[in-house]
């Protein structure tokens, strides 16, 4: 599930953050970082279970702020409390973490009985990550374009493909079909009307349900 959904929905999503989608990089990098950062007590063998909750001091998530924004709104993490002491100084808030990917980060990458059962009961404190600490150094934020729409609008029909971004994207067929009648943006497939698209070869009534739904899982949050 995390390779098949959780990373494609960012590739996905994107095209519709208009100025912010020069984010998405950065923030894969921050939540890479915050699974590697769970995980490594596994990986050294200090911890046999994963710690599925991260205590991030507030300056960070402050600096990072539209970051952990975006990721909360695609599943990655999900904030839990709003404030908490760390052990080293200063206070922040405790996010739980995607099982999924934090699973796809661990040796073993299988869920155990050990594991539900620290999960479900919360007796392990959450990882924590400090103002100090290195794991987000290398992380650049970018400078924040002009708005100028959703990117999404501007890209060619192609990217609507059946993918692992767009399970029941379209087909070659269809795609072919709209370029043929001079569709070749999102945007123009967006705008165009049902008879409009009624009125090309192939495409009918059931295939233009197909492409509407299509359409507004690439536009619309």
């Amino acid at each position: 599930m995390a390779s098949d959904y959780f990373w494609p929905l960012m590739d996905e999503v994107a095209p519709k953050l208009g100025v912010y989608e020069t984010l998405i990089n950065p923030a894969r990098d921050v939540i890479e970082a915050i699974f590697e950062h769970a995980s490594k007590p596994v990986k050294d063998k200090v911890r046999t279970v994963a710690q599925d909750r991260v205590l991030i001091h507030r300056q960070i998530v402050g600096q990072y702020l539209k970051i952990f924004e975006i990721l909360e709104y695609l599943g990655f993490m999900s904030r839990r409390e709003a404030s908490r002491a760390l052990k080293s100084g200063g206070r922040g808030p405790v996010f739980a973490i995607n099982l999924c990917n934090l699973l796809d980060s661990v040796p073993a990458r299988r869920l155990t009985i050990e594991m539900i059962e620290e999960w479900i009961t919360g007796s392990s404190e959450p990882a924590e990550l400090h103002i100090t600490g290195a794991t987000f150094q290398s992380i650049k934020l970018p400078v924040l374009p002009e708005e100028h729409g959703l990117a999404i609008l501007e890209k060619p029909i192609a990217v609507l493909i059946k993918s692992t971004a767009y399970p029941y994207g379209l087909s070659q067929k269809i795609l072919d079909r709209l370029s043929a009648a001079g569709i070749l943006t999102v945007g123009e497939l967006a705008n165009c009307s049902d008879d409009e698209l009624d009125a090309i070869f192939y495409i009918g009534t059931g295939k233009i349900k197909i492409i509407r739904d299509v359409v507004y899982q690439a536009i619309w949050m």
